[in-house]
């Protein structure tokens, strides 16, 4: 079962409440094609149906939600197409980001890093495969932080969750690997090795595709 939300009037708006969702949809927790009921959502959240319609609407716009005339809401398939596609753009975007977060990176950005990879490391060896998909997205979203490139970030942003979500598919079949891919990318980043850093996230989202493509659902 879902823990209840008691965090306060700030977990209650349509935005706060579709974070909640979302995150929860890319974890697991909702399987696809499962019925989001408004009415339960409603009284989970403490709200009316209103902001809970609202929250749902955006995750519609997102693609995470599939809203169905007079049956209701439903957790959406992860679309392969799209998740193909998605990987394709990555792929062509974020090695640059691996190549001048190598160049431009701080210690505030290696600190960032390291921890998320430590972290990461330790939930797979333990197993705790649901807290996988955040400590990813924190580890990729710094790593283009300390790209120094506004645009290049901005781009790998928008793709975050749907990334996120592609991750949480395989997440059990392929931690392992994954989190050694990090370790590879976080080393030369350190090193300062920018063409060590490129390749490093090359074979590391190259892995992802092959592993997603042999097994495009949980």
């Amino acid at each position: 079962m879902t823990p209840p939300i008691n965090d306060g009037e700030a977990r209650t708006t349509p935005l706060a409440i579709a974070q909640v969702l979302r995150a929860r949809i890319i974890g697991g927790n909702y399987a696809p094609g499962e019925q989001l009921v408004e009415d339960r959502l409603a009284k989970h959240f403490g709200v009316s149906r209103i902001p809970v319609r609202e929250a749902l609407r955006m995750l519609e716009a997102e693609g995470f939600v599939d809203l169905v005339p007079y049956r209701g809401a439903f957790v959406a398939e992860v679309d392969r197409d799209a998740a193909d596609h998605t990987l394709e753009i990555r792929a062509g975007l974020e090695p640059i980001a691996a190549r001048r977060a190598a160049v431009y990176r701080t210690e505030e950005n290696l600190d960032v890093l390291r921890d998320a990879l430590s972290r990461g490391e330790h939930a797979t060896e333990k197993q705790q495969f649901e807290l996988l998909p955040s400590l990813n997205s924190v580890f990729h979203s710094e790593l283009w932080s300390a790209s120094a490139n506004g645009e290049l970030k901005n781009l790998l942003d928008q793709l975050n969750f749907k990334i996120a979500w592609v991750y949480s598919l395989n997440v059990r079949r392929n931690a392992t690997e994954s989190w050694q891919g990090h370790r590879r990318i976080l080393d030369a980043v350190e090193a300062g090795d920018d063409l060590g850093a490129e390749a490093a996230m090359r074979t590391h989202i190259d892995n992802a595709i092959e592993v997603h493509r042999r097994y495009p659902h949980r």
